[in-house]
């Protein structure tokens, strides 16, 4: 009885120190920039190179073997920060503490990306542009609370460097195909249950017919994403599809919210 006293009480403990760094980082990702200078500097820390002179030490010395350029190199690229994330994460325990609840907020607040706006090219296609729409709220956002809510700390960081050095010049050169699919991997299932929800907040049919034949073929995530996307928003065109897709991405919003406390209170997460 003692036991599993125990375990439900660290799993209770557990549980509030995801939703309370959950619902604070949420808040703040509310205010836009601009409002607060203060908030503006701890967002401009997400923007500050990662980890560069980690990645420059590692491929000066494995750049130079074959066997060690591609996947080997990007699993010592991507783990040891993740893993120093994860064991103090277990240092700190599963109890509802000061230690637990900082590293909580902070690590997910450094890894969201919603205010960062991603590079459009000028005279870029309507496609493009609804591309680099939608991926900056699944890179910036639902991928990192999926595995942040799974995993904890631990995903949050491993999701958010594996985003950094697939799209880092240094990295990516040397270690391309083990960093892009170590980043296709992670956005994966993030991807497709944004593309999902998609479906159920916009025009089902197209959408979840085109979402249903990505499951079985290796497709882009940003493309298949994308193409739901336009898909959902039906007969929109012109500047009219960006007011549609604005609208269905706020919907998305609250149903992947709903997903994932429904993931917490199921205990879907370790």
């Amino acid at each position: 009885m003692g036991t599993f006293t125990s375990i439900v009480a660290r799993k209770g403990s557990h549980y509030l120190n995801t939703i309370s760094a959950l619902i604070i980082v949420l808040c703040l990702e509310q205010i836009q920039s601009g409002k607060h200078a203060w908030l503006d500097k701890f967002r401009a820390l997400r923007r500050m190179p990662t980890c560069s002179g980690y990645v420059n030490w590692v491929v000066q010395r494995l750049s130079h073997s074959m066997m060690l350029s591609h996947w080997l190199g990007a699993i010592i690229l991507l783990l040891p920060i993740p893993l120093l994330v994860g064991m103090l994460q277990m240092l700190f325990g599963h109890t509802f503490n000061m230690g637990a609840f900082l590293l909580n907020v902070s690590v997910l607040f450094l890894c969201m990306r919603s205010h960062d706006e991603l590079p459009i090219l000028e005279r870029s296609t309507l496609e493009y542009r609804v591309e680099r729409t939608c991926w900056q709220f699944v890179d910036g956002q639902f991928a990192v609370l999926f595995w942040y809510v799974l995993f904890g700390p631990f995903g949050a960081v491993l999701f958010r460097l594996s985003s950094v050095l697939h799209h880092g010049a240094e990295a990516s050169r040397h270690f391309a195909q083990g960093t892009y699919y170590a980043y296709y991997s992670l956005a994966w299932i993030p991807a497709r249950l944004t593309a999902f929800f998609f479906a159920l907040v916009g025009s089902f049919v197209p959408c979840f017919e085109y979402w249903r034949h990505t499951l079985s073929g290796p497709v882009q995530n940003e493309v298949m994403v994308r193409d739901c996307a336009l898909a959902s928003v039906g007969e929109s065109h012109g500047s009219s599809i960006f007011v549609s897709l604005s609208a269905l991405l706020h919907r998305t919003q609250v149903v992947w919210l709903f997903t994932l406390c429904m993931m917490l209170a199921t205990g879907l997460t370790f």
